[in-house]
Formats: structure tokens, sequence, C-alpha cells
């Protein structure tokens, strides 16, 4: 069995005043530091096989203000398998990760009052391809792919959502770095904003997209 790992320091994230996170940039908005790690396990002799856990924590308020001390934990699963099933290639990958941040008040741009929310986001996807490369025409060339995502927002936040994903996929290789790709995509969007701020909770938007897109990798 084989590991790897990986760990980072940087100036990492900055809280906005809708609870949402971006990154700070290269001047940092405090005077903390945000720690990255990863760890990956590779359990089968091949190495087609990965696991990985990963967090990331630090500091994401403005320096002088109420949130200064705010802190922001980050978590991470993650799979990646790559297995020859003659004729195919299998093609798995998939991601979990938690977003929490401290809690803090917020300013109701309904009628300016403060109110608060449990700052808890979850994310997922999850897809498999298969392309037949054991094959000697041009078939070999094609991969079918099929990915499901969610991304879950704060209820009764101002951005409060609940999205689920579904993309269907075919590509064509060009070359082992050079890729065409034709996706149908569609996502229904159910809200979780509540009234008080202004939305309705558990409306659902859906809607359905079409990509053609051309990718090299440099």
């Amino acid at each position: 069995m084989k590991w790897s790992y990986d760990v980072a320091i940087s100036n990492g994230l900055k809280l906005l005043p809708d609870g949402t996170l971006e990154n700070a940039g290269i001047t940092d908005n405090n005077k903390n530091k945000t720690i990255t790690a990863r760890i990956g396990w590779l359990p089968l002799s091949n190495s087609s096989l990965e696991i990985g856990a990963s967090i990331m924590t630090g500091k994401v308020g403005d320096a002088g203000t109420a949130t200064e001390n705010l802190t922001a934990n980050l978590y991470g699963l993650d799979l990646n398998l790559i297995e020859n099933i003659k004729p195919f290639q299998l093609n798995i990958k998939g991601q979990y990760s938690v977003t929490d941040v401290g809690h803090t008040e917020f300013i109701n741009p309904v009628d300016s009052s403060s109110y608060s929310f449990t700052n808890h986001t979850t994310t997922g996807y999850i897809m498999g391809s298969l392309r037949p490369t054991l094959y000697k025409s041009f078939i070999k060339n094609f991969e079918l792919a099929v990915r499901y995502g969610n991304y879950t927002t704060p209820l009764n936040s101002i951005w409060g959502t609940k999205d689920n994903s579904l993309a269907v996929g075919l590509n064509y290789w060009l070359s082992w770095r050079t890729v065409i790709r034709y996706t149908y995509e569609a996502i229904n969007e159910s809200s979780r904003v509540s009234t008080d701020l202004g939305g309705t909770p558990g409306s659902v938007t859906k809607s359905n997209s079409m990509y053609l897109q051309f990718s090299i990798q440099l």
C-alpha cells in the first residue's frame, strides 16, 4: 500500500457580508494564516484506487472587526479509480465536502434587522465513464460519461438553495490530452431562503443545458 500527503499555508478565505466565503487574495484580510492538508491512500498494488481525506482551517473575519476571530473549517473526502475491465477502461471519481463557519450576525437586506443562521454547506459529486480503449479502431477514442452532483447551502440564508444536477456526456479523444465533449445537463434548484429574507421556501427552478466543448491540456 502507498500513501501521499500535501500540506499548505496560505492567506485563506474571507467572510463576506452575506456569509459566503471568497479567496482573500494576495493581500490578507487578517493576520492569521490558513492551513490546508490532504492525505491519500492507494491500497492496491497497481495504484488504480486512491482514497483521500482533506482539511482546511483558518480565521476568515476582517482584522479589527467583531468577526476577526471567526473560523471556517472545511473537510473533504475524495475517491479516484481507474481500472481496465476488458475491453473497457472504467474511470470513477467522487468527492464530498463540508464547510462550517462560526456563528455571527448578519444584516437582513429587506428591513436592515439582524439575523443569523447555521453556516453549514455541503457539496458532493460522483461521476463514472467508460472508454473502449482496447479496440483497435476509432471506437477506442469515444468515452461515455455520467455525473451526479449536489450542492446544499445554509437554510435561511439569502443564498440558501439545494441543487441536484445530472449530466450525461459523450467525449471524443483526439489525443491523450485533447478532447471534444458533448454534454447534456439538467439541474433542479430548490430555494431554502425564508420569507423574512424575501424568499419563497421550497420553490423549484429547473434548467436544462447542452454544451459542446473543445479542451486541450497544456
